[in-house]
């Protein structure tokens, strides 16, 4: 009867043993997903932050590329002026000259 009693004793052992290795198995599934699911929402997280640095990224670069067009057309605009007054200048030089061609003949009489 002893070597019975061992045996069921092992047996009924093997069968807690099982129940809590199932458990544990439970168990750690449990935890791992329940890490995966913090570790999913803190990677949308990081997304979101993410994407909202890349659209003020994407909007500074934006205001950059108009401050810099608008630095060209100004400075189209000077070079176009400063050609006008290199051109008025040139017109200055010429109405001279005819003053004292014209105030020559005047001067002789």
């Amino acid at each position: 009867m002893k070597g019975g009693n061992t045996r069921e004793s092992l047996v009924v052992a093997i069968k807690i043993l099982e129940r809590k290795i199932d458990t544990s198995h439970a168990e750690l599934a449990q935890t791992l997903s329940d890490i995966l699911n913090l570790v999913d929402r803190r990677f949308n997280i990081l997304e979101n932050h993410v994407g909202a640095a890349n659209i003020g990224i994407e909007k500074a670069k934006s205001e950059l590329i108009q401050q810099i067009q608008g630095l060209g057309m100004r400075i189209d605009d000077l070079a176009l002026n400063r050609a006008k007054y290199s051109d008025i200048e040139v017109f200055r030089r010429e109405i001279e000259a005819i003053k004292k061609r014209l105030e020559a003949p005047l001067r002789k009489r």
